[in-house]
């Protein structure tokens, strides 16, 4: 999968706190960011799909078959 990449903007004291929470815990700032978006997304899909009349869910899975589908 293609990468690039993502700016935000965020508090200082946010970031450096982050930092040393993600330090703390022997994991790398951008990895934990990463896991918090695909979970995030996750979240998002799983609600939509419940939300959905039955058949509906089928044809809302192919959004998952195209490498979107968080793990």
């Amino acid at each position: 999968m293609q990468q690039t990449n993502f700016t935000c903007r965020v508090d200082a004291e946010l970031k450096q706190a982050f930092i040393r929470a993600a330090k703390a815990n022997d994991r790398p700032a951008s990895v934990l960011i990463r896991d918090f978006m695909r979970e995030y997304v996750q979240r998002t899909l799983e609600a939509q799909q419940e939300s959905l009349p039955f058949d509906e869910r089928a044809a809302s899975n192919a959004w998952g078959k195209h490498g979107y589908e968080c793990r």
